[in-house]
């Protein structure tokens, strides 16, 4: 059964998607099977960073989520090997806010490939919100928040993590 780890950042540029590949592939050296999926809409550094040039993206699989068919086999041959055990759905390259994976979304897919991967690390997109967190939480066996250390994202990341100490 496949383990969630989301990967998500109050802001662009923290370091979301290094840290995305770096784990996936310090999970991979310990030989579990991994899949990140880029579900940042803007940047999809994910692809360079793993060294992959895809065929297709969570914009082709969108459509087979929103009819109700997609398959265990159509996720699978979406993703791109990047070597040593590590699989990359990668991002959308249509730039719009609405192009990232939600969170019923991210439930069905785990549920069809959750017995062909140890691991998914989704690459979040950056300015997360209270709600956001609270939906993926029920998925997510950890959640890492990328931040840089200043005023502004430490008082963020605190209301953030009261928001997932009352849900629990």
């Amino acid at each position: 059964m496949s383990k969630v780890i989301s990967v998500t950042s109050l802001r662009n540029g923290v370091g979301r998607s290094a840290v995305s590949c770096l784990l996936s592939n310090a999970l991979a050296e310990l030989e579990y099977k991994v899949l990140i999926i880029d579900n940042n809409f803007k940047y999809c550094d994910v692809a360079n960073y793993m060294m992959v040039k895809p065929d297709y993206t969570v914009d082709d699989l969108r459509p087979f989520l929103r009819s109700g068919v997609l398959e265990k086999d159509t996720i699978l041959s979406m993703a791109i090997s990047a070597g040593k055990g590590v699989d990359v759905l990668c991002g959308s390259q249509m730039n719009f806010s609405d192009n990232t994976l939600g969170y019923e979304d991210v439930k069905e897919v785990k549920a069809l490939i959750e017995d062909v991967y140890d691991y998914i690390i989704i690459d979040g997109r950056s300015g997360i919100e209270n709600d956001e967190v609270l939906s993926l939480a029920s998925i997510v066996e950890k959640n890492i928040i990328v931040t840089r250390p200043n005023k502004h994202d430490s008082e963020h990341f605190e209301r953030l993590k009261g928001s997932l100490d009352e849900d629990k």
